[in-house]
């Protein structure tokens, strides 16, 4: 657990998630606390701890006015997940691929792998905010089409999504 700068404590997972819970009011007994579960939709996966955080309060204690980027769910969503679409899918020769990025992020450095289920990659390009890929010489089954951005020299997963190659 971590006391925010905004006087909010937050539960970290205690697993890999990407969930943080948040007691809004750490002065009062349970019920009145307002524990919310799975508070904030952290923008990738939490390894069992919180990320460091530094108070930001000129005394060192708790200014409930201090706004640091996390907002609660309870009010609004925040960080939401990249939204993919794949189609047609089924497909028997070629697929487009939409990423709708939150916010209206722009892509920098984005790449389109189609992955077989064992994770063999297949195919790779570079991507726009949309793209076709040709999966006609690609044999019938299940594939998975994963798009990585590339971020200080480290690959981030923004989305996956299934495709069925038919014919």
């Amino acid at each position: 657990m971590t006391l925010g700068p905004d006087c909010r404590i937050y539960v970290g997972p205690g697993t890999t998630t990407h969930f943080i819970h948040v007691i809004h009011k750490p002065n009062e007994k349970y019920p009145n606390c307002n524990f919310e579960i799975k508070a904030i939709d952290a923008p990738t996966n939490l390894k069992f701890d919180l990320p460091y955080s530094i108070n930001l309060s000129k005394d060192g204690g708790c200014d409930s006015t201090i706004q640091w980027g996390i907002i609660s769910t309870a009010t609004t969503t925040l960080l939401k997940e990249p939204e993919i679409k794949v189609y047609p899918n089924p497909t028997n020769s070629a697929i487009e691929i939409q990423l709708k990025m939150p916010n209206n992020e722009s892509i920098l450095h984005g790449e389109i792998i189609l992955m077989d289920m064992s994770g063999i990659i297949l195919q790779k390009q570079s991507m726009d905010e949309s793209m076709i890929m040709n999966v006609s010489d690609i044999p019938n089954g299940m594939y998975v089409v994963q798009i990585l951005q590339d971020r200080n020299g480290e690959n981030r997963i923004l989305a996956r999504e299934k495709v069925v190659v038919m014919r």
